[in-house]
């Protein structure tokens, strides 16, 4: 009686695990989507601060495909863990897209909000913060003024870490994964030896010497939108560009020595202003260098001042002399990068140099995507009529492919093929 008890349970036992594995065999991606479980913690910095994290589970099935991988995403600058965008009238949150498509593929995702930002999805939920006050009360001043030299690294290390005691995360099955500035984060991580992830993938971020990224933002970026428009110096699209562009307190009288009351050109020509930029940021550069660390650091959207972080925080930034890609000299792990060929910001033809010199040195090739037509956020420029603008899911792919497929060969300096050329010019004014 009691053996035949036992088959009972052992049959009852292979029948439910079977339905379990049939209903998953037939779960599209969408349906993992719904399946996938998230834990929500929270961290406690060295200063006491909190720091609000999440973790997002793959499916069991899904888990099959890489099985105990982590990726660890790091936002840029304000950031938080939902991505949140405005796309087409719509908010769009790439992070949260981000992590669906990662778990899809069996890489459970670990995300959190910088210190003094609340998550958008949470704060603001559908509104159009871009143009909204409430915005900027996902912000908290006084903790955004916390934001030193090296505190955010120091805060991604401690979500990070807590993550991996908590939920038994392996640093030989994890991929850092920083956007914008937020690989300057991956690097120091790496390069301090406090962590030797299996993968590390930047996207939009720059590898030139940080100063040099800020100066021709400020000084060469608006001249060469000018000549690459073929547009007469008066060109009203470049005095709106340059007239938005993104301010801070202690800059924020950049624009003003070069446009006249009547919001006229002073300068007679390109060569003039690009010599009258120069000067600016030249003092403007020396003066944010020797304010006072504790002052505020303010981002400008539209008409709102977004509170970013402490002085301290930019002059860390602008100390940096040297190339990213300095810093993987010694990262056996897989290195990607991921740019978009009409990043506005950090343009790919200035970072190409960069990766070519470090492949020259590498053991293993540190591997470039190139995505033709995409701006610093990974979004088409130009989208045909009904295409998904969106560009994040080639990042899945990359981080999918660098856990699963093996390191890409050695290639000699000779042998190193540039992307396939895309329109345009860097500039954001794909054609």
């Amino acid at each position: 009686m009691r053996q035949f008890a036992k088959k009972i349970l052992s049959a009852s036992v292979f029948i439910a695990i079977a339905t379990v594995l049939c209903a998953a065999l037939s779960l599209t991606n969408d349906d993992m989507r719904v399946a996938v479980g998230t834990r929500r913690f929270t961290a406690i910095a060295a200063d006491g601060t909190a720091l609000s994290g999440q973790i997002d589970f793959a499916t069991p099935l899904s888990r099959l495909r890489c099985w105990g991988c982590v990726a660890f995403l790091i936002g840029g600058t304000n950031s938080e863990r939902s991505g949140a965008v405005l796309l087409d009238g719509r908010m769009r949150y790439l992070m949260d897209e981000l992590a669906y498509e990662l778990n899809a593929k069996g890489i459970a995702v670990v995300r959190f909000d910088q210190r003094g930002i609340l998550n958008y999805r949470d704060c603001v939920g559908s509104e159009a913060f871009s143009r909204s006050r409430s915005y900027v009360s996902c912000f908290d001043p006084d903790v955004r003024r916390t934001i030193g030299a090296g505190t955010l690294q120091s805060d991604a290390y401690v979500v990070l870490n807590h993550a991996r005691h908590r939920f038994a995360i392996e640093e030989h099955r994890l991929a850092l994964v920083g956007f914008s500035e937020g690989g300057l984060i991956v690097a120091d991580l790496i390069s301090e030896a406090l962590l030797a992830p299996q993968v590390a993938v930047l996207a939009s971020t720059p590898l030139e010497p940080f100063r040099s990224a800020v100066r021709w933002q400020f000084v060469d970026k608006l001249p060469e939108v000018i000549e690459f428009s073929g547009a007469s110096f008066s060109n009203e699209m470049a005095k709106l560009y340059f007239a938005n562009r993104t301010r801070n307190a202690v800059q924020r009288d950049f624009d003003a020595p070069v446009l006249s009351a009547d919001g006229s050109w002073r300068p007679d020509n390109v060569d003039e202003l690009r010599d009258k930029l120069k000067q600016i940021f030249e003092k403007r550069y020396v003066q944010i260098l020797s304010a006072s660390g504790s002052e505020l650091w303010f981002s400008e959207d539209g008409e709102l001042d977004v509170p970013s972080h402490s002085v301290a925080a930019a002059q860390e930034k602008l100390r940096r002399s040297t190339p990213l890609t300095a810093q993987f000299l010694g990262y056996k792990g897989k290195l990607r990068f991921v740019l978009g060929s009409e990043d506005e910001q950090f343009p790919l033809r200035r970072q190409l140099p960069y990766i070519h010199t470090l492949n020259e040195v590498r053991e293993n090739e540190a591997g470039l995507t190139t995505i033709c037509g995409a701006n610093h956020t990974l979004l088409l420029v130009n989208p045909s009529d009904g295409q998904d603008p969106s560009q994040w899911h080639v990042l899945t792919e990359v981080v999918a492919d660098a856990f699963t497929k093996q390191d890409l060969p050695k290639v000699t300096p000779k042998a190193y093929v540039r992307p396939p050329p895309c329109n345009g010019a860097g500039y954001g004014l794909y054609e």
